[in-house]
């Protein structure tokens, strides 16, 4: 059972018309299931589809570093690394040993 663990907001790259790319502030839910992360944007699908983003991107944490479950190709690889960044900033930390959270307010 998926347990949803924080709310982010990550600057993400979105291409427009003519290939113009710019960055726009997109909220992420994050859930924990056992061992592996969800980032899911809080999107509808048009604006998903716009984005070029996956109705969610899953990774892992192994050696205190994030692992998309897509492999090393994951074209979305950046966001899953800043919100890691955002999780590590806001002192709430994945722990890949446990299933433990722990927040430090």
């Amino acid at each position: 059972m998926k347990e949803k663990i924080a709310n982010i907001t990550i600057d993400t790259p979105i291409k427009r018309a003519g290939n113009v790319i710019y960055q726009e502030l997109i909220h992420y839910d994050l859930f924990r299931e056992n061992q592996s992360y969800t980032l899911v944007p809080c999107l509808n699908e048009d604006e998903r589809r716009i984005a070029n983003l996956p109705e969610e991107l899953r990774f892992v944490i192994e050696d205190g570093r994030p692992v998309s479950l897509r492999g090393k190709m994951d074209g979305n690889f950046h966001i899953i690394q800043d919100a890691f960044k955002q999780l590590q900033t806001r002192q709430v930390f994945l722990n890949s040993h446990s299933n433990t959270r722990e927040e430090n307010e």
